[in-house]
């Protein structure tokens, strides 16, 4: 803007142009406020349908309030009633062995203190139920246990071509348990187990 020689148009000339650019960064402002608004209000309506598609793909939710093991919780449903729980398809680490408190903990990094959502397919011999787990963040809690390299595919109860193929790339890259040459698997060390404790109670 292009002021008069005067001292008092100058000046006139001067606010004016300073109330002009005032007036276009607010203008700037707000619109990047509104806009910022509008992209906030249009991730949690996406947000929430995500949710809600998810919610409508398994038969409830809990929040996970104890990990057992690499692959066994408790988690707490709406009723505030507590669950014993094991996910399907898996088979972690005991405690007692080689990455068994490793599996727990990447287990409890998944799900521990957070709402998970469940899909039951049966119950085992413990009264625990059965689950596939899916979080806000990751669609197969199981396959994710897996991938880590701190989990077997239990092909007892699942013949899943993803958990097979999974494990085949954990071994190859010799991530977790299959660090170790020779891992045994979680199975066989409980049967070696049982049958050495009825050994030793027949001994007596």
């Amino acid at each position: 803007m292009l002021c008069g020689k005067s001292r008092t148009s100058y000046f006139v000339c001067l606010f004016k142009e300073l109330f002009l650019r005032t007036k276009l960064i607010k203008y700037k402002t707000m619109h990047f406020i509104y806009s910022l608004l509008v992209a906030f209000l249009l991730f949690s309506c996406s947000k929430q349908e995500e949710v809600a598609q998810i919610q409508k793909k398994y038969d409830f939710s809990v929040k996970v309030i104890r990990i057992s093991d690499g692959d066994s919780f408790v988690g707490l449903n709406d009723a505030q009633q507590q669950m014993r729980l094991r996910i399907h398809g898996i088979d972690a680490p005991e405690s007692g062995q080689p990455y068994g408190k490793k599996a727990k903990q990447k287990l409890s990094e998944f799900i521990f203190g957070k709402q998970i959502y469940l899909k039951v397919l049966d119950t085992d011999r413990y009264g625990r139920k059965i689950v596939k787990i899916q979080t806000n963040h990751i669609s197969d809690v199981g396959l994710e246990m897996i991938k880590s390299g701190l989990a077997w595919h239990y092909i007892k109860y699942d013949n899943s071509h993803q958990y097979s193929q999974a494990q085949d790339n954990a071994r190859n890259l010799e991530l977790g348990l299959w660090h170790d040459a020779s891992p045994t698997p979680p199975w066989q060390w409980r049967s070696q187990k049982h049958k050495s404790s009825a050994k030793k109670v027949f001994l007596r």
